[in-house]
């Protein structure tokens, strides 16, 4: 357990219990952020709230719309949690989707054209010929970050260690790199 020093009281407590830094003061225990926080004088908290008035009334739509696309996010991550919790199996791939997206590649695929690759395999690793036994990482044969498309033509089931090696490899790159490993003594 990750514990701290309050540079304020001194004591020794669990990282859980300080406050997060703010413009760049060292971050103190909630116990002495709170007691700092009661003693601000009355008249600056008037002035801090008339100035959060005056802001909140310029920027209300920024604003409402930041809670907004914050709310959405936050729903969005509890449902595809609570579905990986479940053991959704679409779950891997949305976030193979999402993923596929922010690198601008083309194309999409259905769980039909996996269970199609993995029976079109035999069930093997398409690298090393290993029997998965219904455990495979879906692996882009020409890589995203590369150009790949996810199009089930540029997708392969393949066993983890094959799919940890690879990295950035194209299929024809990493089969090379397996071939030399082999003739290695």
């Amino acid at each position: 357990m990750d514990t701290k020093t309050c540079p304020t009281c001194g004591r020794v407590l669990p990282a859980a219990e300080f406050v997060s830094s703010v413009f760049g003061l060292p971050s103190e225990c909630t116990e002495c952020a709170w007691e700092r926080m009661c003693q601000i004088p009355e008249e600056d908290l008037a002035v801090f709230a008339r100035v959060y008035r005056r802001y909140r009334g310029k920027n209300r739509y920024e604003i409402v719309e930041r809670m907004r696309r914050r709310l959405a996010a936050k729903e969005r991550h509890e449902h595809l949690s609570a579905q990986a919790e479940a053991g959704y199996v679409g779950f891997a791939a949305e976030m193979r989707k999402r993923r596929a997206r922010r690198h601008g590649a083309g194309g999409w695929h259905t769980i039909e054209d996996v269970q199609r690759l993995y029976d079109g395999q035999g069930g093997r690793c398409f690298y090393c010929g290993k029997e998965l036994d219904g455990k495979y990482d879906l692996d882009h044969k020409t890589p995203l970050s590369r150009g790949g498309t996810d199009w089930p033509e540029n997708l392969c089931c393949a066993c983890e260690l094959c799919n940890s090696r690879k990295h950035e490899k194209t299929a024809e790159e990493f089969m090379e790199y397996l071939v030399n490993m082999r003739r290695c003594p």
